[in-house]
């Protein structure tokens, strides 16, 4: 199913209120906002308009705390949606940003290059 552009707007700002909600509450606790939703309701928000990113969404919250078991399913929901979803560069992208916080290069590297086999479409017949 094709996004309409609205469908891409409404993403877009629920992204932007999923982060600014994340960011008050992990970086700016000291400032007491009081803030009508939790970040769960973004993400949920999100994964109603389109499923992939939604799941990316959650994860984006776990990328924000300091479980290394949660971030460990994160990194578990991310490889899932890649297998999924191959043409798709933004779980990729999420995965090479943890493993890069991590200072886990190969890992970057690994993920690179399945990004511009997989999610390019490559073809190596192609280059021959």
């Amino acid at each position: 199913m094709k996004e309409s552009k609205k469908d891409i707007t409404d993403v877009m700002l629920l992204w932007c209120l999923l982060i600014l909600n994340l960011e008050l509450q992990n970086k700016y606790a000291s400032l007491k906002v009081k803030l009508r939703n939790k970040p769960e309701a973004y993400s949920y928000e999100i994964k109603r308009i389109d499923e992939y990113l939604g799941y990316i969404a959650w994860v984006e919250k776990y990328v924000y705390t300091d479980k290394k078991a949660q971030l460990d399913d994160g990194k578990d929901v991310l490889r899932e949606l890649i297998g999924k979803y191959p043409n798709r560069p933004e779980a990729y992208l999420k995965l090479w940003r943890i493993y890069y916080q991590q200072g886990r290069i190969e890992e970057c590297i690994d993920i690179s290059e399945k990004l511009f086999i997989e999610g390019t479409e490559y073809e190596e017949n192609e280059l021959m």
